[in-house]
């Protein structure tokens, strides 16, 4: 099987580096650029089971800070007043969105599709969930890095600057990043840190 070698590798394959670890430092700076300009740190929603969670969480505690809308009428007034919002604005760059309320499966409180947000009428029908929903309408339709935090701006925008921080730290205290480093590490800084952890995980093996 042919190998084609990026014209990075190339460049450090005559700069002295081994092809192995020139392709590594390429996979690295791919993977790195993807996560700086999507605010995501993997390709698969592979998070969204730890965000759930952490929501729950959120939402058991903080039901003082939850409003629950008593109509339909209600939830979609909260909802114009998202989208007629600066910051709507600023974060859905353009997006049109439109919202319905109806039953949904028994464990589905909102979904986003296509511009499209439906929000269940037995279970749905607060302030969090429409705007979780709205969260992903704004263009980040995981539950990674960007997503969340979209929802804490929009939590602090809608809900008030305690639900946000109440939010932002149970997010944390469930070990979900809040940020992604926009550091791109140049090659020669790259390799140093690749060969410390390297001695680090053969010192591990040895013990």
């Amino acid at each position: 099987m042919n190998y084609v070698c990026s014209s990075l590798e190339r460049q450090l394959i005559n700069d002295g580096w081994r092809r192995e670890i020139a392709s590594k430092y390429s996979d690295y700076l791919s993977k790195k650029s993807y996560q700086v300009s999507t605010g995501r740190t993997a390709y698969s929603d592979s998070t969204r089971s730890k965000t759930y969670k952490a929501e729950w969480d959120f939402e058991q505690k903080n039901k003082d800070l939850i409003k629950r809308f008593a109509t339909e009428r209600e939830a979609q007034q909260a909802f114009k007043n998202v989208l007629k919002s600066k910051l709507w604005e600023q974060i859905a760059d353009g997006r049109k969105v439109t919202l319905t309320v109806k039953g949904l499966g028994s464990r589905t409180a909102g979904r986003a599709y296509y511009g499209n947000i439906e929000l269940c009428a037995s279970k749905g029908m607060t302030m969090y969930v429409l705007l979780h929903e709205l969260a992903h309408a704004a263009g980040h339709m995981h539950h990674d890095v960007s997503f969340r935090v979209t929802l804490v701006k929009l939590v602090s925008r809608f809900m008030g600057t305690e639900a946000a921080k109440q939010l932002k730290k149970t997010f944390r205290a469930h070990k979900l990043k809040m940020s992604v480093s926009t550091k791109i590490l140049e090659p020669q800084e790259w390799l140093v840190n690749y060969e410390k952890m390297k001695n680090v995980r053969k010192l591990k093996k040895v013990s």
